[in-house]
């Protein structure tokens, strides 16, 4: 998603694991992102990088990241806010 024009790319998904109470952590890992049909001034722009976590099929909650890609001098530098720290 950026100000401009909506960009729906999806990352993948996980196995389903049963949900325990107390601490718990999520790692996931895409090797890269293709952004072939996003235009540079889209793509060096705000955007929001949400996380769908679903049960049975059904969305129980979107944890939203904004993030913000920017041009360097080695390339396209991507950040991602921690929508947990203030």
């Amino acid at each position: 998603d950026s100000a401009h024009k909506r960009h729906i790319v999806l990352l993948g998904t996980t196995d389903a694991e049963p949900l325990v109470s107390g601490l718990g952590s999520f790692y996931f890992m895409v090797p890269q992102i293709d952004v072939t049909d996003v235009k540079p001034g889209t793509l060096t722009n705000c955007g929001l990088l949400t996380a769908s976590l679903t049960s049975d099929g059904m969305p129980v909650l979107d944890v939203n990241m904004v993030v913000v890609v920017t041009q360097e001098a080695c390339g396209l530098v991507r950040t991602i806010y921690s929508p947990l720290d203030s």
